[in-house]
Parts: structure tokens; sequence; C-alpha cells
């Protein structure tokens, strides 16, 4: 995630739009890289599993074309997760340039608990209620040493 300051230069994008305020911070919220093929089998939440390499090669574009759209005098926040560092110095070497990264503890991705590793075949008969349309579990079922 970054954050940008509102300044007085033009906005000419429409994701710029509408131009704000001095004083006002908008966020830009970027979802780490694709995590490697063993991961993907299971629930992962807060474990620390690597990008897949293949991706990353794969996405070079996807990255380029982010780095040049990005504010240059954002300030950055990852995560404690090694693959939102990672994430981030692949937007850096597409030509973003590097920046500091400061790490926020509380944009960890969700702990799973008893959950976290279990491949998601086996995820229906730990469910107690039915699963979100596009997550694999309710926001409110509950699994033993996790958080809602």
């Amino acid at each position: 995630m970054i954050a940008e300051k509102a300044s007085s230069s033009s906005q000419e994008h429409f994701l710029d739009g509408p131009e704000l305020p001095t004083g006002i911070t908008r966020f830009w919220l970027i979802r780490h890289a694709l995590v490697e093929e063993n991961a993907r089998m299971c629930m992962y939440g807060s474990m620390d599993v690597p990008l897949c390499p293949d991706s990353l090669i794969a996405q070079r574009p996807m990255y380029r074309a982010l780095a040049a759209r990005l504010p240059q005098d954002a300030q950055w926040f990852i995560s404690p997760l090694s693959r939102t560092r990672r994430t981030a110095q692949a937007i850096e070497e597409a030509g973003y340039g590097a920046r500091p990264l400061t790490v926020e503890p509380d944009l960890i991705e969700q702990n799973l608990g008893a959950w976290q590793g279990l491949e998601y075949h086996a995820l229906p008969a730990h469910l107690t209620l039915p699963p979100h349309p596009f997550w694999p579990v309710a926001a409110s079922d509950c699994r033993r040493g996790g958080r809602v």
C-alpha cells in the first residue's frame, strides 16, 4: 500500500480524479503478487509463503505499467510478510526506483488459526457457515486460534 499527499499539480488520469484538496491523502492498495503453486493449494492466510518466480517474470509488463502510474512522492507501507516486500521490489525494479518500505504489522493478512495450511479440498468439512461468494469462508465463521 502506498499513500500520496495531494498536491496542487494537475491530475490528468481518471485513476487520480477527482482532484483532492491539499492535505487529503489518497491510498493506493496493491495486493501482493501471485504466490507459488504449492501455497495456492492451501489456506495460507498469514503464513509467510514465497511468490511464484515464473509469475514474477511473466507479469513484468504489468509491473512496468504500475511503476509508471504510481505517484513518485508516495510513502510505501508493507506487511511483515515477504510476499509484500517482494511485490514492492518487483515494482521498484520495473522502473519505479527504490523507496523506503515501512513495515506495518496491522496490514498482515488474516490469521486462519487451525485452518492455516489446510488444503482447500479439506476446508468444507471444517465450516460451520456457508462460504462467502468470493472468499472460501464466511466472515463470521470462527476457527480455533484464528481471528474473525
